[in-house]
């Protein structure tokens, strides 16, 4: 079933079809991305969110107020890989945590153009891996929304490349992943 939000943002582009300089907005994005990406001290406070620094790459918190060690989320937001966290993606997160038993991780990755893709894995591959000593890997989800599933997805192929347990669980929030596996016959249970 589709949101309400998409079926708006949707809208509003079909509304607005403004064209978009790509040369112009990539060189905004550097710029953007040159700075280190600051959590709204509003969203903080009103999601309780905890920023730690771990393997020189900021780092932040969410845990639910029951049990917050049984299960450990790793999740990669998405955003084109250009884009920081947004207000959203906080929302989304602190829902999550309120429905379940855990603590969710959210690297602030190195972003594109500024980075290559190398980098992204260089700093989030340690948290993964130290997640591995805090639970076992049945109890660990990797997740990503729009281009953090892609990132979530191809992290897993990294994970499997170097003998690193796998995620108990994925989950990945991409529709064109979805196409992509669908169309290459892979998809949950086999179908």
């Amino acid at each position: 079933m589709r949101s309400w939000q998409s079926f708006l943002v949707e809208r509003l582009l079909i509304l607005t079809k403004k064209q978009i300089n790509t040369a112009t907005y990539m060189e905004q994005k550097r710029i953007a991305n040159e700075t280190p990406y600051v959590l709204p001290a509003k969203l903080q406070q009103k999601y309780n969110i905890l920023k730690i620094n771990t393997y020189s790459l900021d780092t932040y918190m969410l845990k639910s107020t029951s049990q917050p060690d049984t299960r450990q989320i790793l999740y990669l937001h998405g955003g084109g890989y250009i884009e920081q966290p947004l207000s959203w993606h906080w929302r989304f997160l602190y829902q999550l945590t309120q429905k379940l038993n855990g603590t969710i991780s959210v690297p602030v990755y190195p972003k594109a153009p500024n980075h290559q893709y190398k980098e992204a894995f260089e700093k989030v591959l340690p948290i993964y891996e130290d997640l591995l000593t805090k639970v076992s890997p049945e109890n660990i989800v990797l997740m990503g929304d729009s281009a953090g599933g892609g990132f979530a997805l191809a992290l897993t192929q990294l994970l499997l490349e170097q003998g690193i347990s796998q995620p108990g669980n994925i989950i990945l929030l991409s529709p064109w992943l979805g196409h992509h596996l669908k169309s290459s016959g892979h998809s949950r249970n086999g179908k």
